[in-house]
């Protein structure tokens, strides 16, 4: 027959007490395995995080006259924004790829649009040219031929012109490399060439 408790008043405790809900599942004795140990982990601290965060909610829902679903629908709202976002990493690489592709962008239209006005050197047309008004939009630039315009205007002397050419003519003729076919049969001569007749 079972023993009775003196004391009404204090409750017997049980001879096999429950397991603390709250407890960390133990491993079983022996078990050696750090996956094992690793997922037994991280599966109470998730546990555990989960029971503070709707403790936390119900807690700050009264504090803010708010339901715990209203509370908990703003939190998952701000954690799918955060998601979304870029590390400053990430966002730095995307930056710089973004600045490379514009670069090349302007390239190609200083390069396509300064032939046609007799550019000679596209490189240094970018060097100088002002780019306030230059805009790039996706793969749309504008504003390249209005500074393509004022550049020639400030700087000649980046575009080939017939005074150029002429210039160029008359020096080839003064030192033998150009103009007529006197100068060339000197030219021919000077560097030991058969001259032709």
């Amino acid at each position: 027959m079972a023993e009775q408790n003196p004391n009404p008043t204090t409750p017997t405790p049980p001879t096999n007490p429950p397991a603390n809900p709250l407890a960390a599942p133990q491993p079983a004795p022996g078990s050696g395995d750090p996956d094992a140990i690793v997922s037994a982990l991280m599966k109470a601290l998730e546990g555990r995080q989960q029971r503070v965060e709707r403790s936390v909610t119900r807690d700050m829902a009264a504090q803010y006259g708010m339901t715990e679903d209203e509370l908990t629908t703003l939190l998952n709202n701000h954690r799918a924004e955060k998601a979304k976002q870029l590390s400053p990493e990430a966002q730095q690489q995307l930056n710089a790829a973004n600045a490379r592709v514009q670069a090349l962008l302007l390239q190609n239209e200083v390069t396509k649009l300064g032939a046609a006005m007799g550019l000679v050197d596209a490189d240094a047309a970018i060097a100088l040219m002002d780019r306030t008004k230059v805009k790039t939009e996706g793969e749309t630039i504008t504003g390249v031929q209005e500074a393509l315009d004022a550049l020639k205007t400030g700087k000649p002397y980046l575009f080939g012109t017939a005074a150029q050419q002429q210039i160029a003519q008359a020096w080839g003729q003064q030192h033998g490399s150009g103009g007529g076919d006197d100068g060339e049969a000197a030219f021919r001569k000077a560097l030991g060439l058969d001259v032709k007749k």
